[in-house]
């Protein structure tokens, strides 16, 4: 045990599995430099004010006989390299019971609730909100992407000699393990730490206080350990009904409207993306899209007009599923022949982090609102482009998010009616 009073000791007891880029490699999986990366952003922020002048004789390289700064501020200057004087170091379970290795899987097979086992018969995660390259490919032990789950706590010890650092580690560490999950599909639920003997709420409303995150909900559900199957399930529908909806497709009644779709519909007179790009495909082609549920119909009747807007609705279309993270391309199902592909792009945005974070903790789901992350987002105009193997239907055509999301306000009236309730100040 390191008791010396230079030295912080931790306990993170693994919540989640943790996908990572080395996973079917064996040996630890959270790493210290995304680690410490993301906690020097937090204590530049919270204890420095991100003011250079405040935190320079806190940095590395810091050369307390001539006050070396140019260096320094050069760094300082891309947030991404502030790096402060401080020394960390984890030590993993090493037996190898301690250690389970969990298929984190979303083949075609594996929807749905059908039973599967993979060739070496390995533990696997059924249903979970991520699917990658899983998708496309069969139950291979090479292929499939694994997640690994320490049973035993991994202990963090952070060594510096500044006082100053030691008290903000302390005040930090707690509301970046709270706030941040690790590894791969971070956003939804996979790679989630917590400390031992620290409370997790206290540490979330810290978050709120400080303005880091607008606001947290909780499932009133609490899961077994041995329950990740179901677990992953439910975040996965969860997230699914929220964003995009649902539509089982041997079983109609499950059907589900998206609640982000509900949100503005209503609330104004904007629709989403999907109607549009619809339309479109069917002014080229008319009859190639099988027909399914549209949220845009309540009554989802179908004729001839179904893809037309009702007279006098003079509906806005906006991409409003990009506030909740992008995607690349999706799919429609066509009534004859391959699926038909659209693309999304955007000269200047290849990635915007989803600004919902899912944190598992003691076997309870969070969804945490992120402050301002949508702020990057709002009003940008994306390209949408369609094809069925070699047919292009449209390219490059042109839909605006929303200018006005409030993501919090959102949750708050949503998240409640999927059983979650808010983490009060």
């Amino acid at each position: 045990m390191i008791n010396d009073p230079f030295t912080l000791t931790f306990h993170l007891k693994q919540q989640t599995p943790h996908l990572h880029f080395l996973h079917r490699q064996a040996g630890p999986t959270l790493r210290i430099t995304e680690l410490k990366a993301k906690l020097d952003r937090l204590i530049a922020k919270h204890e420095f004010q991100d003011q250079f002048e405040q935190a320079r004789e806190y940095l590395v390289g810091y050369n307390h006989a001539n006050g070396k700064r140019d260096a320094l501020k050069t760094k300082w200057d891309n947030e991404h390299f502030r790096a402060f004087d401080y020394r960390m170091r984890l030590d993993f379970p090493t037996r190898a019971e301690d250690k389970q290795e969990m298929w984190a899987i979303s083949t075609p097979s594996a929807k749905f609730g059908k039973t599967i086992k993979n060739e070496s018969n390995d533990d696997y995660l059924a249903e979970t909100p991520y699917f990658a390259d899983n998708d496309k490919t069969d139950l291979l032990h090479e292929d499939l992407k694994k997640g690994i789950l320490f049973i035993k706590p991994i202990q963090l010890s952070i060594f510096t000699l500044h006082d100053r650092l030691r008290k903000a580690l302390k005040e930090c560490l707690p509301m970046l393990i709270a706030q941040e999950n690790f590894g791969c599909r971070q956003s939804k639920g996979f790679g989630s730490y917590w400390l031992e003997n620290q409370s997790f709420e206290e540490a979330v409303k810290k978050l709120i206080d400080k303005g880091e995150i607008q606001g947290a909900w909780s499932l009133r559900k609490t899961f077994r350990p041995e329950d990740l199957n179901d677990l992953f399930r439910q975040i996965s529908s969860d997230y699914r009904i929220i964003k995009s909806g649902f539509n089982h497709p041997m079983d109609p009644s499950k059907y589900k409207k998206s609640l982000l779709f509900t949100y503005f519909a209503d609330k104004s007179n904007i629709r989403w993306e999907k109607r549009k790009i619809k339309q479109d495909i069917q002014l080229v082609r008319p009859g190639i899209l099988k027909q399914n549920r549209d949220p845009l119909d309540r009554a989802n009747g179908k004729d001839e007009n179904y893809y037309q807007d009702p007279p006098g609705s003079n509906y806005e279309y906006k991409y409003i599923r990009a506030l909740l993270g992008l995607a690349e391309q999706f799919e429609f199902q066509s009534s004859y022949g391959d699926k038909i592909k659209v693309k999304v792009s955007h000269p200047d945005i290849e990635r915007f982090k989803s600004p919902i974070t899912i944190k598992v903790v003691n076997g309870r789901i969070y969804w945490l609102a992120l402050h301002h992350q949508t702020d990057n987002i709002v009003g940008k105009v994306f390209e949408f482009s369609a094809e069925q193997g070699s047919t292009s239907f449209f390219r490059n055509t042109p839909i605006a998010v929303p200018t006005k999301f409030d993501l919090g306000d959102f949750l708050q009236q949503h998240l409640t009616t999927l059983g979650y309730s808010p983490l009060n100040r």
